[in-house]
C-alpha cells in the first residue's frame, strides 16, 4: 500500500487491527458528560436569544421594518423549536445517565 496510506502512517496490518476496548467505559463516560455539558448550555442560552430576537423584532416593526421583523420572528420561532429538542436531548441525557450510576450503597 502506498500513497495515501504511507502518508498517514498507515499500513495493511494496521487497516486490519481494531483498536483495543479497555479505555471504552471513560471514553463513553466522557462523551456523555460533554453532551450533557452542551445541552445545558443550549438550554439555558436559547431562552436568552429568544427573548433578544423578539426585543430585536419589536425594534423593527416601531421603526417600519415589517418584511425583516418577520424574518427575525421566524428566526426565533427556529430557536424555540431548537430549545425544545434541547430540553428533550437533556432528559434523555440524563436518564441514561442515571441508569449508568450505580445504586447508592446503604
Amino acid at each position: 500500500m502506498g500513497g495515501i496510506f504511507r502518508f498517514y502512517g498507515l499500513s495493511a496490518g494496521s487497516l486490519e487491527r481494531a483498536p483495543p476496548l479497555d479505555n471504552f467505559a471513560h471514553d463513553y463516560a466522557m462523551n456523555l458528560r460533554g453532551a450533557l455539558k452542551f445541552l445545558l448550555i443550549t438550554t439555558l442560552g436559547l431562552p436568552v436569544l429568544q427573548t433578544l430576537l423578539v426585543w430585536v423584532a419589536g425594534l423593527l416593526t416601531s421603526i417600519g421594518d415589517e418584511t425583516t421583523a418577520n424574518v427575525v420572528n421566524q428566526i426565533g420561532r427556529g430557536a424555540g423549536i431548537l430549545w425544545l429538542v434541547s430540553i428533550t436531548a437533556l432528559v434523555v441525557v440524563l436518564a441514561v445517565r442515571s441508569l449508568d450510576d450505580p445504586p447508592p450503597a446503604v
